[in-house]
């Protein structure tokens, strides 16, 4: 995944030859000794491929081949963004011009000579220059920069000030999407930009009111640029936007407070996870991330991989916390079981400093610690679910895929028969100690608590799921993420990413162990009979794992004959795609492996168009699998995915027994309690169906193309309603064609008398308000309907003539809470702006006067309303609680306004109907 003109390609070269390895100095003398640096350029290795890694056999030498440069000079253009789709990326985080001369991509990837801040450095020529900043110590702030995504060059926090040979004057660029040049001239200090940076973080702050901007850049640069102590930034800045919290998904929560526009969860949905779930087209500074169709997260197609949680940097987007449910399970006196998955002792083992692999033999002891009776490896599960997915595999040889069961039911319903019924290894593990170990301990199933401690949000969503059910009760009672786990111990605030201390600060209120020192804890085993696995079941941390573990047990429980190697290289790797073929005796087998959202989107879409075939397919919707899902921890390392798949690939090598149907206590659980796999009691405990779950996609929404999905707009409404002279005379021709003139004026006078006023209230004053309005209505001779904001028909509401909002302003600048769902909805980019021609109307706000955003509710409203075409009536009225009257004589005011100004407009449209019935 590149960046497109950020990356560039070297010389084709063994990577244990790889010049960057040298050090400085060598390289300096290098290049004093030959003088240019462009004579250090080496030649091409022969028969150099196309860049694609090779592998010759097992044990083979992996060898990265990258075209050769062609031409020499660099060039110079403007930055690169990448797939954004919001026009204002180019222009700054709010839009503001932003003179960024970036250069583009390099021709020379040797080391070269450059200067940073006056001192002189040797780097290579082609990296990113934020990149080499932070290798040379020196502190540069980004906040939309990733390693692991495209570059989008979005907040311009990391501008630079460069010059070169081809560029005489010092000019600013981001320093993210520009690349080092031989000779290259840097600068990260001057007034120019500290004012720049100090103007951006004021824009990112929005209400910050402090004018040392300076002192914030320091706190900017150590929360920004050493991202392992990121803290929330929302506290940093103190941002004013309206309290949206968007928890209708089961597994993450949105808070857009704390958003800071940076639009990294954009870019990862859509580039990493193919969903594009999110998008920044039509954002406000109020609402600055916009859902697809314009709805909560937990309507749309999202599958809960997390991914926007793992790279985005304020703590705008976390996992839903549950870390609360499972102390008061504890409290409840409840018999606490845990189980831990194969990539969340890995990841544990980073956030709490658990370097050595001997450490890992602590996440029993330092659960235990916590609270919990007994803890079980999820890997033995592991092996289970190879052994019943290896019979079934065998039992029908076609197309059986192992995917994110969410993502297929959601999104590709029909590919359900072909799913895996086995189920994954963290719910199995729940039917067995619901069903088997409560049994041998002498208890009910609700008498004990399962909590699994897993890499990935999705589990739960998964838990959740009714087919995953004992007696009424989940099988897994809780999910907690790795950075979940991790807070509750002491070392957190040194933790790797976690910069949310609320699920600290819980344990501390409830009076959990805080003593706990990893370093000082002794290692200990698994419980057992669940707690033994094989190195096998460890592979399931990492993409392509499931398929080598089911391919070891599936070739000798097939061929009855021992398999020749143990490691299939093919199929390794962090790639999307890997595909192979397998000969099992006599039979061809055809695999394939994907991992990440995008590729596997990518690998249905040729299947089910008839494009590639397979027999078997492992599904990671994470990239790289289960090691970079979205519970793990964050990292800015760009080589995070490949440290980790080492330690897994480490441990199952280390391993005594690696292979899952070789493990003893698989073999007694089946002699004791299942009797053989796909037995009957089998399939009831450990297997599942699937039910289809697509997500309608909306059909009456006006306007242009929505967020994440193509939208095709109905004819009428994409070209608008004829364009009269005030808009409210359209009608439809098969109605003119039916109706005489009278009968016509007849109908048009009763639409004149409707009138709909809706209200959105907190306690019940702006409802008192609009029951006034209906009174008057009533008086006048108008046929009023009082409708709830909050409830009304949104497919009905670009067709409303006359209308009359009263709306309260709760606190300081939100809508109330029971309307908040239509005002979102509102305010979606996807309405046309001829949407509301029809409409006229006016607007009563309530509000206190002692809050800064006083009616700040109303005033969005009837700005929107405006935006999407409608006309308004009368100047908006803007009631005070805090006045003598109350809002007596602020509405009296607005009130004789509003009804002369409608009759004043119902009198003209009258006039143009007669003018135009008499020809």
């Amino acid at each position: 995944m590149g960046s497109g003109a950020s990356r560039y390609e070297p010389r084709s070269h063994d990577e244990s030859d790889d010049e960057s390895t040298s050090s400085e100095g060598e390289q300096k003398a290098k290049l004093d000794k030959k003088g240019s640096n462009v004579d250090l350029i080496p030649p091409a290795t022969p028969g150099a491929d196309d860049g694609r890694s090779t592998i010759a056999g097992e044990g083979a030498r992996k060898t990265r081949t990258i075209r050769e440069p062609t031409v020499r000079e660099p060039t110079i253009r403007e930055p690169t963004i990448h797939g954004f789709d919001d026009d204002a990326a180019s222009q700054g985080t709010y839009g503001d011009p932003f003179d960024d001369q970036c250069l583009g991509q390099t021709t020379y990837s040797g080391p070269c000579k450059i200067t940073v801040n006056g001192i002189e450095h040797v780097t290579q020529a082609g990296k990113l220059i934020l990149e080499v900043l932070r290798e040379k110590g020196v502190p540069v702030p980004s906040l939309c920069w990733h390693p692991r995504l495209p570059t989008v060059g979005k907040c311009k926090l990391c501008a630079v000030e460069m010059k070169d040979g081809h560029s005489p004057d010092w000019k600013k660029a981001c320093a993210c999407a520009s690349v080092i040049t031989p000779d290259m001239q840097i600068r990260t200090e001057s007034h120019d930009l500290r004012q720049h940076l100090a103007e951006t973080l004021k824009k990112i702050a929005h209400a910050q009111k402090s004018a040392g901007f300076y002192i914030i850049r320091g706190l900017f640069d150590k929360a920004v640029h050493h991202y392992n102590d990121t803290p929330d930034l929302q506290r940093l800045f103190g941002l004013a936007r309206h309290a949206q919290v968007d928890n209708s998904n089961q597994a993450i929560v949105l808070d857009v407070e704390a958003c800071t526009e940076c639009s990294r969860c954009v870019t990862v949905c859509r580039e990493v996870s193919g969903m594009n779930i999110y998008s920044m087209v039509g954002a406000t500074a109020e609402f600055p991330i916009v859902k697809q169709y314009g709805r909560l997260i937990g309507d749309t197609e999202c599958v809960a991989c997390g991914q926007c949680a793992v790279f985005c940097p304020s703590g705008a987007i976390q996992e839903q916390n549950d870390v609360a449910a499972v102390v008061q399970a504890m409290q409840a006196g409840k018999v606490m079981v845990a189980g831990v998955a194969p990539s969340s002792r890995i990841g544990l083992g980073e956030m709490l400093g658990l370097t050595r692999p001997a450490d890992l033999n602590k996440v029993p002891s330092l659960l235990r610690a916590l609270g919990f009776q007994f803890v079980f490896d999820t890997n033995f599960t592991a092996d289970l679910t190879i052994m019943e997915e290896g019979h079934e595999l065998l039992g029908r040889i076609k197309a059986a895929m192992r995917p994110n069961g969410e993502f297929v039911m959601k999104v590709y319903p029909e590919l359900l028969p072909h799913l895996s019924t086995a189920r994954s290894p963290q719910q199995m593990l729940g039917s067995l100690v619901k069903n088997y170990f409560a049994r041998k301990l002498g208890r009910r199933p609700d008498e004990i608590c399962y909590v699994s401690i897993m890499p990935c949000t999705a589990k739960k969503q998964e838990c959740k799921r009714p087919q995953l059910r004992t007696e009424g009760l989940p099988d897994v009672d809780y999910v907690l993420t790795v950075r979940e786990t991790a807070a509750w111990f002491p070392l957190t605030r040194k933790c790797t990413g976690m910069f949310c201390p609320r699920p600290v600060r819980l344990i501390k209120e409830l009076e959990m162990p805080f003593s706990i020192r990893p370093e000082t804890t002794e290692e200990s085993a698994y419980d057992n009979p669940l707690g033994t696995a094989t190195g096998a079941a460890q592979l399931f941390g990492v993409s392509g794992g499931v398929m080598e573990a089911a391919l070891r047990t599936a070739y000798e429980l097939y061929t009855q004959q021992q398999l020749p190697r143990l490691t299939f290289h093919e199929i390794r790797g962090l790639e999307g795609l890997r595909t192979s073929t397998v000969m099992m005796g006599n039979l061809e087998l055809r695999v394939a492996v994907v991992s990440g959202g995008a590729a596997v989107r990518r690998l249905v879409d040729d299947i089910l168009s008839n494009r590639a075939q397979y027999h078997f397919i492992e599904v990671m919707f994470c990239p790289g699998g289960c090691l970079g899902g979205g519970g793990m921890p964050r990292s800015e390392n760009p080589h995070v995915l490949e440290d980790r798949a080492a330690r897994i690939y480490g441990i199952e090598e280390r391993s005594v027994i690696r292979k899952s149907h070789e493990n003893p206590q698989i073999r007694a659980l089946y002699e004791d309690f299942l009797g053989e796999p796909l037995s009957p009691l089998a399939h009831r405990l450990l297997h599942t169906t699937y039910t289809p779950r697509p997500v309608p996609k909306p059909t009456s929404l006006p306007g242009g193309a929505l967020a994440g999905a193509p939208f095709v707009l109905p004819d009428v409404l994409r070209s608008g309603p004829e364009d009269h002279t005030d808009g409210s005379s359209c009608r439809t021709a098969s109605t003119n064609d039916d109706r005489t003139a009278e009968e016509e004026e007849v109908v048009a006078a009763r639409e004149a008398k409707k009138l709909s006023i809706f209200y959105a209230t907190q306690t019940g004053n702006a409802l008192a308000v609009a029951k006034l309005v209906v009174k008057a209505a009533r008086q006048l001779g108008y046929d009023p309907v009082l409708q709830d904001l909050g409830k009304t028909d949104r497919a009905k509401f670009g067709k409303v003539r006359q209308a009359v909002f009263v709306v309260s302003t709760f606190w300081d600048g939100h809508f109330p809470e029971h309307a908040r769902g239509f005002w979102d909805w509102l305010s979606q980019p996807f309405h046309d702006r001829r949407y509301l021609k029809l409409m006229r109307y006016s607007v009563f706000g309530l509000g206190n006067s002692t809050f800064e955003l006083f009616n700040h509710a109303a005033r969005c409203l009837d700005k929107r309303l405006l935006e999407l075409g409608a006309k308004r009536l009368s100047p908006i009225g803007e009631g005070d609680y805090e006045a003598k009257d109350r809002y007596r004589g602020t509405f009296k005011t607005w009130s004789k306004s509003f009804w002369r100004s409608l009759q004043q407009h119902q009198q003209v449209q009258a006039a143009l109907r007669a003018k135009a019935a008499t020809g």
